[in-house]
């Protein structure tokens, strides 16, 4: 949405899953974080994306463990409350 309100751009808007790829590839989802090594391992570090990823497949693996769940639940409400600020400060802005 803040693409959208920014750019105004239907085409914009449409190709911005071109920003999410990267970080879903820069995840654990293809190997353990254990045998990362270097800038990679940071870069995993810092994707929010890995830990909401981390506790979807705990869920699905292992059940409802809190501990592993917990930072992925946490992460996506602070990147929810982020964005939610971002998009109401962005339509505000353009609309008023």
């Amino acid at each position: 949405m803040i693409i959208a309100l920014r750019t105004k751009s239907v085409q914009v808007t449409r190709s911005s899953w071109l920003l999410f790829m990267p970080l879903a590839f820069l995840t654990t989802a293809f190997m353990p974080r254990e045998l990362l090594s270097g800038w990679f391992k940071v870069a995993v570090t810092l994707n929010p994306v890995d830990y909401v990823m981390a506790g979807v497949r705990t869920i699905i693996i292992e059940g409802w463990q809190w501990d592993s769940i917990l930072p992925g639940l946490w992460v996506l409400i602070a990147t929810t409350a982020i964005m939610l600020t971002a998009a109401t400060w962005s339509y505000r802005r353009a609309t008023a």
